[in-house]
């Protein structure tokens, strides 16, 4: 049999050739589809397009920053690739980013990642637009050659993403007869500037007479504050404001703010019933936020104001877009129309009910009345009671 002898220079070109080969990867054109399940390609590029989009899912955005170039890494810092990010989630009211990645193109030194992503808003609730990520071989691995139109396509430098927001007005609650139980109203806010004070005992002593405070529990408010800061000390109503006016207004260190609050009518009836409004809690902002809140409003916490809150408050929406420096619109991302709030009735009347109130008097007990042909509730008295204009806050 016939031996295929071989040079041993020729064994040693093709180990050369191998070898260089191997030093970097073959530029090639591939198109690269994810499925759910493992993907047979590959291609370094996808694996980088795939931990860029997944890092941005995640929130890492150190690890979007450590995937981009060299290039851009020394044009542009972290603290200011992180700050662009985070006025865009906060402008656009951003509260989940969902990337696809769809394909990805090599082509020489070059490649680009088709992906589309979901986001989910406050304002406009959940939309999707597509857009690529471009990438670029650095000599041992592929990179994103980042930029602002990574976010979104029409982002270029200059452009910035715009929030025009759509509010509703809280819509009120009334009695069966379409009286007034809660409204919208004024409260003044009576509060120190406390550089401003010239006479201290005299302006505990009048704030304490108007607001029914202890001295020591309004001090306790505005020691050791700014002394340029206005400090709210407590609120009254603007007929109280009017009788009181020249005993606050001439003293230095006394302001007044007016604003406009969530009002019950005097006299207040049923305050279990109606409740009141106040801020979102903090453990649970994420829950509102995904209701379309941005975390600021006030919410109604106990009673109607609570269970009506989806009615009462409707919907706000907004319109996304990008806009040049100049103000001119070059795209609208997304929109939402605003759901208008809707009022409540109840079904008892406030006098009857206000009479049911003053029968029980300040027994601790419970009345109901019901009509006992339809089960409507006429009255549904308490005590003891409160005055939810206590708890009052801005709207």
């Amino acid at each position: 049999m016939r031996q295929n002898k071989r040079s041993p220079w020729v064994l040693i070109g093709l180990v050369a050739l191998l070898t260089a080969c191997t030093s970097r990867p073959t530029p090639t054109l591939t198109a690269v589809v994810p499925t759910s399940t493992p993907m047979p390609v590959t291609s370094p590029a996808y694996k980088v397009a795939a931990a860029f989009l997944d890092a941005w899912a995640e929130g890492d955005h150190k690890r979007m920053y450590d995937l981009s170039t060299g290039e851009v890494r020394a044009a542009v810092p972290y603290a200011e690739f992180l700050r662009i990010y985070e006025e865009v989630i906060e402008e656009a009211t951003i509260l989940a980013v969902r990337p696809t990645l769809h394909a990805v193109l090599e082509q020489g030194m070059e490649a680009r990642a088709a992906f589309g992503v979901e986001l989910e808003t406050s304002f406009v609730g959940t939309f999707e637009v597509e857009n690529e990520l471009p990438l670029r071989w650095e000599g041992d691995r592929w990179a994103v050659d980042w930029s602002k139109k990574c976010i979104f396509a029409e982002l270029a430098e200059e452009n910035l993403v715009h929030m025009v927001s759509r509010p509703t007005v809280r819509a009120n609650i009334y009695d069966v007869e379409g009286k007034g139980l809660a409204v919208k109203g004024d409260v003044v806010t009576v509060g120190v500037v406390p550089g401003e004070i010239e006479d201290e005992p005299a302006v505990l002593a009048r704030l304490s007479m108007v607001l029914d405070m202890p001295q020591p529990e309004i001090k306790a408010k505005y020691e050791g504050q700014p002394s340029t800061w206005f400090i709210p000390i407590g609120s009254i109503s603007v007929e109280d404001s009017h009788e009181h006016y020249e005993l606050l207004s001439k003293e230095p260190g006394i302001r007044l703010n007016q604003k406009a609050v969530r009002v019950y009518p005097a006299p207040v009836v049923a305050p279990h019933i109606i409740g009141f409004m106040g801020s979102i809690p903090a453990e649970s902002l994420d829950v509102w936020q995904g209701r379309g809140y941005t975390g600021d409003e006030l919410i109604g916490r106990v009673g109607m104001e609570a269970w009506g809150e989806p009615y009462l408050a409707g919907q706000r929406g907004g319109v996304l877009t990008i806009i040049t420096p100049e103000g001119q619109v070059m795209a609208t991302l997304a929109r939402r129309e605003a759901v208008p709030a809707r009022s409540i009735y109840l079904t008892y009347e406030r006098d009857f009910q206000g009479k049911v109130e003053e029968l029980l008097g300040e027994r601790k007990g419970s009345v109901v009345v019901m009509d006992v042909n339809d089960g409507r509730v006429l009255a549904l008295a308490t005590w003891p009671r409160f005055d939810p204009n206590r708890f009052a806050e801005g709207i």
